[in-house]
Protein backbone atom coordinates (compact mmCIF):
# COMPACT_ATOMS: atom_id res chain seq x y z
CA UNK A 1 0.00 0.00 0.00
CA UNK A 2 1.26 3.54 -0.88
CA UNK A 3 2.21 5.90 1.92
CA UNK A 4 0.69 9.39 2.19
CA UNK A 5 3.96 10.95 0.99
CA UNK A 6 3.89 8.74 -2.09
CA UNK A 7 0.24 9.62 -2.70
CA UNK A 8 1.03 13.33 -2.42
CA UNK A 9 3.96 13.05 -4.79
CA UNK A 10 1.87 11.05 -7.26
CA UNK A 11 -0.96 13.58 -7.15
CA UNK A 12 1.30 16.57 -7.66
CA UNK A 13 3.15 14.96 -10.52
CA UNK A 14 -0.03 13.92 -12.35
CA UNK A 15 -1.94 17.19 -12.11
CA UNK A 16 -1.98 18.54 -15.66
CA UNK A 17 -2.37 22.24 -16.45
CA UNK A 18 -0.50 24.75 -18.64
CA UNK A 19 -0.25 26.91 -15.52
CA UNK A 20 1.33 24.23 -13.34
CA UNK A 21 4.86 22.95 -12.88
CA UNK A 22 5.20 20.58 -9.90
CA UNK A 23 8.75 21.54 -8.93
CA UNK A 24 8.30 25.29 -9.34
CA UNK A 25 4.87 25.04 -7.74
CA UNK A 26 6.28 23.61 -4.53
CA UNK A 27 9.03 26.24 -4.38
CA UNK A 28 6.52 29.03 -5.01
CA UNK A 29 4.07 27.67 -2.47
CA UNK A 30 6.73 27.55 0.23
CA UNK A 31 7.62 31.21 -0.44
CA UNK A 32 4.06 32.52 -0.56
CA UNK A 33 1.99 30.18 1.57
CA UNK A 34 1.36 32.92 4.13
CA UNK A 35 -0.31 35.17 1.54
CA UNK A 36 -4.07 35.13 1.12
CA UNK A 37 -5.42 34.52 -2.39
CA UNK A 38 -8.30 36.16 -4.18
CA UNK A 39 -10.39 33.04 -3.70
CA UNK A 40 -10.94 31.09 -0.54
CA UNK A 41 -8.82 27.96 -0.31
CA UNK A 42 -10.63 26.63 2.73
CA UNK A 43 -12.07 23.77 0.66
CA UNK A 44 -8.67 22.73 -0.75
CA UNK A 45 -6.30 20.26 0.80
CA UNK A 46 -2.63 21.14 1.19
CA UNK A 47 -1.72 19.82 -2.24
CA UNK A 48 -4.56 21.80 -3.79
CA UNK A 49 -3.44 24.95 -2.02
CA UNK A 50 0.08 24.49 -3.32
CA UNK A 51 -1.10 23.90 -6.87
CA UNK A 52 -3.55 26.83 -6.76
CA UNK A 53 -0.96 29.20 -5.32
CA UNK A 54 1.45 28.47 -8.13
CA UNK A 55 -1.16 28.29 -10.91
CA UNK A 56 -2.73 31.56 -9.77
CA UNK A 57 0.64 33.29 -9.99
CA UNK A 58 1.28 31.86 -13.45
CA UNK A 59 -2.12 33.08 -14.65
CA UNK A 60 -1.47 36.49 -13.13
CA UNK A 61 1.88 36.78 -14.93
CA UNK A 62 0.30 35.77 -18.23
CA UNK A 63 -2.53 38.25 -17.72
CA UNK A 64 -0.15 41.06 -16.77
CA UNK A 65 1.89 40.32 -19.86
CA UNK A 66 -1.16 40.79 -22.07
CA UNK A 67 -2.21 43.95 -20.21
CA UNK A 68 1.30 45.32 -20.64
CA UNK A 69 1.21 44.45 -24.36
CA UNK A 70 -2.09 46.31 -24.72
CA UNK A 71 -0.64 49.30 -22.85
CA UNK A 72 2.45 49.28 -25.03
CA UNK A 73 0.22 49.22 -28.10
CA UNK A 74 -1.69 52.24 -26.76
CA UNK A 75 1.57 54.07 -26.02
CA UNK A 76 2.88 53.29 -29.50
CA UNK A 77 -0.28 54.57 -31.15
CA UNK A 78 -0.26 57.69 -28.98
CA UNK A 79 3.36 58.33 -29.88
CA UNK A 80 2.56 57.79 -33.55
CA UNK A 81 -0.33 60.26 -33.40
CA UNK A 82 1.83 62.82 -31.58
CA UNK A 83 4.57 62.46 -34.19
CA UNK A 84 2.08 62.94 -37.02
CA UNK A 85 0.61 65.98 -35.28
CA UNK A 86 4.07 67.45 -34.78
CA UNK A 87 4.85 66.93 -38.46
CA UNK A 88 1.56 68.58 -39.43
CA UNK A 89 2.33 71.57 -37.21
CA UNK A 90 5.80 71.80 -38.73
CA UNK A 91 4.36 71.84 -42.26
CA UNK A 92 1.80 74.48 -41.28
CA UNK A 93 4.51 76.68 -39.79
CA UNK A 94 6.79 76.19 -42.78
CA UNK A 95 3.96 76.97 -45.19
CA UNK A 96 3.05 80.14 -43.27
CA UNK A 97 6.67 81.24 -43.33
CA UNK A 98 6.86 80.67 -47.08
CA UNK A 99 3.64 82.58 -47.74
CA UNK A 100 4.67 85.53 -45.59
CA UNK A 101 8.15 85.65 -47.08
CA UNK A 102 6.60 85.67 -50.55
CA UNK A 103 4.24 88.49 -49.53
CA UNK A 104 7.14 90.47 -48.06
CA UNK A 105 9.18 90.06 -51.23
CA UNK A 106 6.21 90.97 -53.41
CA UNK A 107 5.45 94.10 -51.36
CA UNK A 108 9.09 95.16 -51.42
CA UNK A 109 9.26 94.73 -55.18
CA UNK A 110 6.01 96.69 -55.59
CA UNK A 111 7.26 99.60 -53.46
CA UNK A 112 10.60 99.66 -55.23
CA UNK A 113 8.94 99.72 -58.65
CA UNK A 114 6.53 102.43 -57.54
CA UNK A 115 9.39 104.54 -56.20
CA UNK A 116 11.43 104.00 -59.35
CA UNK A 117 8.50 105.02 -61.56
CA UNK A 118 7.85 108.16 -59.52
CA UNK A 119 11.53 109.10 -59.45
CA UNK A 120 11.69 108.67 -63.21
CA UNK A 121 8.68 110.95 -63.68
CA UNK A 122 10.13 113.52 -61.30
CA UNK A 123 13.46 113.42 -63.14
CA UNK A 124 11.76 114.06 -66.45
CA UNK A 125 9.87 116.98 -64.96
CA UNK A 126 13.01 118.44 -63.42
CA UNK A 127 15.00 118.02 -66.61
CA UNK A 128 12.36 119.66 -68.77
CA UNK A 129 13.62 123.06 -69.89
CA UNK A 130 11.53 126.19 -69.49
CA UNK A 131 10.39 127.87 -72.66
CA UNK A 132 12.84 130.50 -73.83
CA UNK A 133 11.97 134.14 -73.70
CA UNK A 134 9.49 133.89 -70.84
CA UNK A 135 9.34 136.46 -68.11
CA UNK A 136 10.58 135.89 -64.62
CA UNK A 137 7.01 135.96 -63.36
CA UNK A 138 5.92 133.28 -65.82
CA UNK A 139 8.96 131.17 -65.01
CA UNK A 140 8.17 131.43 -61.32
CA UNK A 141 4.62 130.25 -61.94
CA UNK A 142 5.90 127.29 -64.02
CA UNK A 143 8.41 126.41 -61.29
CA UNK A 144 5.68 126.48 -58.67
CA UNK A 145 3.48 124.25 -60.81
CA UNK A 146 6.36 121.88 -61.40
CA UNK A 147 7.07 121.74 -57.67
CA UNK A 148 3.39 121.05 -56.98
CA UNK A 149 3.37 118.23 -59.55
CA UNK A 150 6.44 116.64 -58.03
CA UNK A 151 4.86 116.82 -54.55
CA UNK A 152 1.68 115.24 -55.92
CA UNK A 153 3.65 112.39 -57.48
CA UNK A 154 5.58 111.79 -54.27
CA UNK A 155 2.36 111.90 -52.24
CA UNK A 156 0.68 109.36 -54.52
CA UNK A 157 3.75 107.12 -54.32
CA UNK A 158 3.70 107.33 -50.55
CA UNK A 159 -0.02 106.49 -50.47
CA UNK A 160 0.47 103.60 -52.86
CA UNK A 161 3.34 102.21 -50.81
CA UNK A 162 1.33 102.55 -47.62
CA UNK A 163 -1.56 100.70 -49.24
CA UNK A 164 0.79 97.97 -50.39
CA UNK A 165 2.13 97.57 -46.84
CA UNK A 166 -1.38 97.55 -45.37
CA UNK A 167 -2.61 94.98 -47.89
CA UNK A 168 0.44 92.83 -47.15
CA UNK A 169 -0.19 93.03 -43.41
CA UNK A 170 -3.83 92.02 -43.92
CA UNK A 171 -2.81 89.03 -46.04
CA UNK A 172 -0.24 88.00 -43.45
CA UNK A 173 -2.83 88.30 -40.69
CA UNK A 174 -5.23 86.20 -42.75
CA UNK A 175 -2.51 83.60 -43.32
CA UNK A 176 -1.78 83.54 -39.59
CA UNK A 177 -5.46 83.00 -38.79
CA UNK A 178 -5.63 80.16 -41.31
CA UNK A 179 -2.52 78.60 -39.81
CA UNK A 180 -3.97 78.98 -36.31
CA UNK A 181 -7.19 77.27 -37.41
CA UNK A 182 -5.18 74.46 -38.98
CA UNK A 183 -3.13 74.01 -35.80
CA UNK A 184 -6.31 73.91 -33.72
CA UNK A 185 -7.70 71.29 -36.09
CA UNK A 186 -4.52 69.23 -35.69
CA UNK A 187 -4.76 69.58 -31.89
CA UNK A 188 -8.40 68.48 -31.94
CA UNK A 189 -7.61 65.48 -34.12
CA UNK A 190 -4.68 64.56 -31.88
CA UNK A 191 -6.82 64.79 -28.75
CA UNK A 192 -9.47 62.60 -30.37
CA UNK A 193 -6.88 60.06 -31.47
CA UNK A 194 -5.33 59.91 -28.00
CA UNK A 195 -8.75 59.49 -26.39
CA UNK A 196 -9.59 56.75 -28.89
CA UNK A 197 -6.31 54.95 -28.14
CA UNK A 198 -6.96 55.28 -24.40
CA UNK A 199 -10.50 53.94 -24.75
CA UNK A 200 -9.23 51.08 -26.92
CA UNK A 201 -6.77 50.17 -24.16
CA UNK A 202 -9.49 50.36 -21.52
CA UNK A 203 -11.71 48.09 -23.62
CA UNK A 204 -8.84 45.67 -24.20
CA UNK A 205 -7.99 45.62 -20.49
CA UNK A 206 -11.63 45.07 -19.56
CA UNK A 207 -11.79 42.17 -22.00
CA UNK A 208 -8.53 40.73 -20.62
CA UNK A 209 -9.76 41.12 -17.03
CA UNK A 210 -13.02 39.41 -17.92
CA UNK A 211 -11.43 36.51 -19.80
CA UNK A 212 -8.84 35.92 -17.09
CA UNK A 213 -11.47 36.08 -14.39
CA UNK A 214 -13.01 33.09 -16.15
CA UNK A 215 -9.61 31.41 -16.38
CA UNK A 216 -9.00 32.02 -12.66
CA UNK A 217 -12.36 30.51 -11.80
CA UNK A 218 -12.05 27.56 -14.19
CA UNK A 219 -8.59 26.72 -12.88
CA UNK A 220 -9.68 27.09 -9.28
CA UNK A 221 -12.77 24.92 -9.84
CA UNK A 222 -10.62 22.31 -11.58
CA UNK A 223 -8.21 22.21 -8.65
CA UNK A 224 -11.02 22.26 -6.10
CA UNK A 225 -12.62 19.25 -7.79
CA UNK A 226 -9.33 17.32 -7.86
CA UNK A 227 -7.97 18.32 -4.46
CA UNK A 228 -10.84 18.92 -2.03
CA UNK A 229 -10.17 19.23 1.65
CA UNK A 230 -10.97 15.90 3.28
CA UNK A 231 -14.06 15.88 5.46
CA UNK A 232 -13.46 15.17 9.12
CA UNK A 233 -13.83 11.50 9.96
CA UNK A 234 -12.80 9.19 12.74
CA UNK A 235 -9.58 7.35 12.13
CA UNK A 236 -8.95 3.82 13.26
CA UNK A 237 -5.46 4.69 14.39
CA UNK A 238 -2.32 6.68 13.66
CA UNK A 239 -1.49 6.55 9.98
CA UNK A 240 -5.00 5.58 8.90
CA UNK A 241 -6.41 7.00 5.66
CA UNK A 242 -9.56 9.03 5.10
CA UNK A 243 -12.18 7.99 2.59
CA UNK A 244 -10.87 10.61 0.17
CA UNK A 245 -7.32 9.24 0.49
CA UNK A 246 -8.54 5.76 -0.25
CA UNK A 247 -10.45 6.96 -3.31
CA UNK A 248 -7.34 8.69 -4.63
CA UNK A 249 -5.25 5.59 -4.07
CA UNK A 250 -7.83 3.49 -5.87
CA UNK A 251 -7.81 5.85 -8.87
CA UNK A 252 -4.02 5.73 -9.00
CA UNK A 253 -3.98 1.94 -8.83
CA UNK A 254 -6.55 1.75 -11.61
CA UNK A 255 -4.64 4.19 -13.79
CA UNK A 256 -1.40 2.24 -13.35
CA UNK A 257 -3.07 -1.08 -14.09
CA UNK A 258 -4.29 0.18 -17.50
Amino acid sequence: MMTMDEITEEILMHYASPYYDPVKAHEYYMRTRELKGRRSTSKLNDQGKEIWSFAKNQIKEEKNSKVEAAKNEQDAKTQEHRAKAEESRRRITEKLKELNEALTAKAKASREKNSADVNAKIKRIQEKAYPSGISKETKAKLAAARKEEIARLRGEAKTDNAKTSADTSKEKASNSQDAKAQRESVATELKGAIVAAREAYKAAKTQIDSSYEEIYQQEFDKIAASFPKASKSKKSGKGSYTEHDLNVMEKLRNSKSK
